[in-house]
């Protein structure tokens, strides 16, 4: 079932009504996650970069009651920046 969090839904491809992935586009996603943990393994553990939680750690910083809309852009909409 699809989950909601502020505002956005979070489905499976299947939720969708798309496909199921193949054997072989299977076997290409496991090999390309196994190449970036090797590479992410050989850097030393102090220089990695932090990789957010599975609905991104920066929207946990958001509560109900704040009085910011975390889809609201923090910048002026003609782009100008103070």
């Amino acid at each position: 079932m699809a989950e909601k969090f502020h505002g956005r839904t979070y489905s499976t491809p299947e939720e969708m009504g798309l496909p199921p992935l193949s054997d072989e586009e299977l076997a290409e996603a496991k090999k390309a996650f196994a190449e970036f943990d090797a590479l992410r393994a050989s850097v030393p553990q102090e220089e990695r970069t932090v990789l957010a939680d599975r609905f991104g750690a920066h929207d946990f910083d958001w509560h109900e009651d704040d009085d910011n809309d975390p889809n609201e852009s923090d910048t002026p909409e003609d782009g100008a920046h103070e």
